[in-house]
């Protein structure tokens, strides 16, 4: 009788449709975030290449010190001074808890990422991202200057929290799941996020990076109110009398395409919360149909 819990070795066509699925989402990736998550998982493997060639050979610590000189040290800033953009680029942390901290970073960044592109455009997200970057660089130099903190700001978590807190002030009940714990809004993900790296590192300072990086998407969002939102999804140019004909549930509701970007632009001025009950039911008919 045939073992049904033996192991079956992936076939040719399994490995050629997961390299396709891989291909499908590389492509569906915003270019700009595409750039930044590719950019920081690959800087990541060549330090981790570069810690390993060191190991065996001490005369390569030098590639491990390049990696280090991306992040931010307020010591070495003024020796560094690239490093104040730099810094979400680089996580040169060993160990399985360096590797855990950047791939959650990473997936929250991806989907972060993609919902402000989607909503408000890759321009804003690109400026959220550099905000956050110079926010969080601001406020641990200051930090320094105030009480001596000389910690190291690496990593996406900076991007992150920047990013949550921008999307979460333009769109107060906008959420994101979180396993174990379900749908949280954003406003509240980032002072969740601070209090526990607090914990986990029993140290105020461990957070300051991360703060200053939502100071930053803050001080963004408020400053970008007036930016018209941009759906590609909900937006489209096509005559009122073919979407008739190919989306029956828009001749249904009697929802037109002028009513959808009127309510796009009232979220652009006003925010989501500032929609009606029977707004946001257009909307999520809206984005259904698409």
């Amino acid at each position: 009788m045939p073992d049904v819990h033996a192991h079956t070795p992936p076939t040719p066509n399994d490995l050629s449709s997961l390299v396709n699925r891989l291909a499908i989402l590389y492509a569906a990736t915003p270019r700009l975030l595409r750039t930044l998550l590719v950019a920081m998982a690959g800087l990541y493997v060549v330090f981790l290449l570069a810690a390993l060639i060191a190991s065996v050979a001490p005369g390569a610590g030098v590639l491990v010190r390049f990696f280090e000189a991306l992040s931010l040290e307020p010591a070495r800033v003024a020796s560094r001074p690239w490093s104040v953009l730099t810094h979400p680029l680089t996580h040169p942390v060993l160990g399985f808890w360096g590797l855990i901290g950047l791939a959650f970073g990473l997936s929250f960044l991806n989907v972060l990422g993609r919902d402000a592109t989607d909503m408000l455009g890759e321009r804003w997200f690109g400026f959220t991202c550099l905000a956050a970057t110079v926010g969080a660089s601001l406020v641990t130099l200051l930090a320094f200057a105030i009480f001596g903190f000389n910690g190291r700001a690496s990593g996406p978590w900076p991007l992150v929290m920047g990013l949550a807190m921008a999307l979460g002030i333009r769109f107060p009940d906008k959420t994101i799941g979180l396993f174990l714990i379900g749908a949280v809004r954003l406003i509240v993900l980032v002072p969740f996020f601070l209090g526990f790296s607090i914990l986990l590192n029993a140290s105020f300072f461990a957070a300051v990076p991360e703060l200053g990086a939502a100071l930053g998407g803050a001080a963004w969002a408020y400053a970008s109110r007036g930016r018209r939102i941009a759906v590609p999804s909900l937006r489209t140019s096509t005559p009122r009398a073919e979407r008739v004909r190919t989306e029956p549930g828009a001749a249904r509701t009697g929802t037109s395409q002028a009513e959808v970007d009127r309510i796009l632009d009232k979220i652009s001025a006003e925010g989501y919360g500032a929609l009606s009950a029977e707004e946001r039911r257009v909307l999520e008919d809206a984005s259904r149909r698409r």
